[in-house]
């Protein structure tokens, strides 16, 4: 997935009112918050402020 200039800048949530934008995140990346967003709904927990490591 790219925007423009071929960056992705793809914002991630960092907190509560605020975010972070990125531009190197994976497919797999995707999958992978996607589900664990979902699994934190279901479970009634806030979703986690980043799934990737070091952020």
């Amino acid at each position: 997935m790219r925007h423009r200039d071929g960056r992705q800048r793809l914002p991630l949530p960092a907190g509560i009112g605020r975010h972070r934008f990125v531009d190197d995140v994976t497919p797999s990346e995707l999958r992978a918050a996607t589900r664990l967003s979902r699994e934190e709904a279901r479970e009634g927990r806030a979703p986690a402020a980043s799934v990737r490591a070091g952020a």
